[in-house]
């Protein structure tokens, strides 16, 4: 195991979590990680006895300042910069940041507190699940192309939309006021 070491910039190890999502199996069991200073993005992947340290960018992403990491309820990471003011979602066997789109969807108005429409570009029937704040489903539905969806019913408040069309999984944000 290397241990780390804090020169070349390096100064506070952010801490992450294990992948465990399902889009990028190549990520799978790698713990991730971030450097605040350097704003390196690194993992460690365990060799069969102990772990490796690896960086994959180092500085690619200056002006950051990596404070947190967070994890969606399909097991998708995301990893926040202070500095920046952005949240990024970790993509691809690269470990690069990017905003996840897996084809063209899009879902407005959000905020919106009547009715929702899902523009997808797929005519394939899709799988949606609408989860509250708590993680309870409060809406699920099998649809193809686009459509309107109605939130009336709903409380205010923060909703996740989980979306399985075409063999992808994503989740999107929805908020009903």
């Amino acid at each position: 195991m290397q241990e780390y070491s804090h020169s070349g910039g390096g100064c506070s190890i952010t801490g992450g979590y294990i992948y465990r999502g399902s889009v990028f199996s190549n990520l799978n069991g790698l713990y991730l990680f971030a450097d605040y200073c350097s704003n390196e993005i690194g993992y460690l992947e365990y060799n069969g006895s102990t772990w490796d340290l690896n960086f994959v960018y180092k500085s690619s992403f200056g002006g950051n300042n990596w404070t947190s990491f967070g994890e969606d309820i399909n097991g998708e990471i995301y990893i926040a910069g202070i500095s920046s003011g952005k949240i990024f979602k970790i993509v691809d066997n690269n470990l690069s940041v990017d905003e996840f789109s897996t084809l063209n969807f899009k879902m407005f108005p959000n905020p919106s507190n009547n009715l929702v429409e899902i523009d997808v570009s797929s005519a394939n029937e899709g799988f949606y699940e609408l989860y509250d704040i708590t993680g309870k489903r409060v809406k699920s539905f099998k649809e193809s192309g686009s459509f309107n969806f109605s939130v009336k019913d709903l409380n205010n408040g923060v909703y996740f939309m989980k979306c399985t069309i075409d063999n992808a999984t994503f989740v999107k944000k929805l908020v009903v006021y």
